[in-house]
This record gives C-alpha cells, structure tokens and sequence, in this order.
C-alpha cells in the first residue's frame, strides 16, 4: 500500500456510492505476485437511505477498518480500496494466498458481534476490479485534485468562497494546437499570461492563463478545460491562485 489515499462519490449499480482508493499504486500495476482479488463485504446495521453510512454507524465501522489495517499490515497481502453503497461496505485485497487471506478475515469478524458478512475471491492476475472499478475515472479523478488543492489553500487560512484570479496551466505537442486552444481561451474570457516551449529546442509547448473565478466552484469549469484540451490532442496541468480570507 502507499500513503496515497483519498475518496471519491460515484454511482455503483445506479446508486450512490463512496469509494474510498490507494492511488498511489496505479503506475505500479500489475504486481505478478498477488493474482488474486479478495473481497470482505459487511452488511452495514444503520444505513442511510441512500444505502451510505450514517453517523450513528460510523464509530463501528471505523473500528471494522481499523480491523483491517492491522490484519494486512507487515503481511504480504494488500489492501487496495474500499466501496460503500447499497447498505453494504466492501473491502478489496490482492494476494497471492486468497484462502488465507479468507479464514484470516472469516476470524476477524467473529469480533463484530451482530455484524452479517461475506467474503469471496476471483483470479484478477490483470488488476481489472482496481484499475476499472475502484479507481477514479479522469473526471472524478480531477475532482480529488481539485479538492486537495482547496484543502491546501483552507489550511493557509483561505476562505474557498471568495472570488479572485485563478491562473491554469496546459501542455500540448503541436503548435497548432496550442494555438487553437489559445483561441478557446480568449473566446471564453481568459487571460493568456504566457506561452512558450519548455525548453528551447525540444519539449512540450504550454499555456498559462487566468480567469477569476471561486475556488470552491472550479470542479465544473476544470473539467471543460480538461476536455476542450483532450480533444486537442494535449493535456490540462491544473491550477493554483493566492490565498484570500477576506
């Protein structure tokens, strides 16, 4: 596991969901030595409506996790992720020892009295249930980093609410390219701050540009930049502003 962890919403079976992933593994994938993925699901007591956990469950659960953490650390099994939806939290694990790996989670739930479960395992040499169902597509993806960026300025005593300059960067192959995106900037009221090449005679070409704008109400514009960039054939870079509390 890495320490790079963080949560996303989303819909699973058409229905809501919080997952919860270790991102920081994905580049890393696959590992040949944990072919198989395990999963624990507990049948959550005091579910909201939606099939989310409530805040009357939330102590039990943290303690069901806790669980986990301590049953896979300094083991060769892997914890990966977590899905919450439906009434139900689902843990996920690849290992190379699933029957172990099952008792070893069969046992630790006779500690949560009154808590149903299931437990289970499929070969998953590929990575398929982490790579295409626990971790974010690029829209939920770009909303964590959207949230970590806002988060950091909270820290410095910012005040997400309130408007001010936000400057973005993008990259693109092409001249050209660059080029139209600049003109799709423009027409959508932005400011080109700079353009150029990383380094003169070789690299990736790049705008920087700014708009004013609310840190808190960046998820939607980001994601048009994103795209309108995709669709160019480059890549949007993100985005940063100076921190405002007043």
């Amino acid at each position: 596991m890495s320490d790079d962890w963080d949560f996303y919403l989303a819909k699973v079976d058409h229905k809501p969901a919080s997952i919860m992933v270790d991102l920081g593994i994905k580049d890393e994938l696959p590992f040949p030595n944990h072919p198989y993925m395990v999963y624990l699901r507990v049948y959550m007591k005091q579910a909201r409506p939606d099939g989310l956990s409530s805040n009357e469950e939330f102590q039990l659960l943290c303690e069901i996790g806790d669980a986990v953490d301590n049953l896979v650390k300094e083991t060769h099994h892997l914890f990966v992720g977590r899905n919450t939806s439906d009434g139900n939290r689902d843990f996920y694990f690849y290992t190379a020892d699933s029957d172990i790996l099952i008792e070893n989670l069969s046992t630790m739930m006779k500690s949560f009295e009154g808590y149903e479960f299931d437990v289970g395992k499929r070969e998953d040499k590929a990575w398929d249930v982490y790579k295409d169902f626990l971790y974010p597509e690029w829209k939920a993806k770009q909303g964590i980093m959207n949230r970590r960026v806002c988060e950091a300025l909270r820290n410095n005593g910012d005040n997400n609410a309130l408007p001010r300059k936000i400057d973005h960067w993008a990259y693109f192959n092409s001249k050209q390219k660059l080029a139209n995106y600049v003109d799709y900037l423009k027409d959508h009221d932005f400011i080109i701050l700079k353009q150029g090449k990383e380094k003169p005679l070789f690299g990736k070409r790049f705008v920087n540009f700014e708009k004013i704008g609310i840190p808190q109400e960046i998820d939607n514009l980001v994601i048009e930049l994103c795209e309108k960039a995709t669709d160019l054939g480059g890549e949007y870079d993100g985005w940063g502003c100076t921190v405002r509390d007043k």
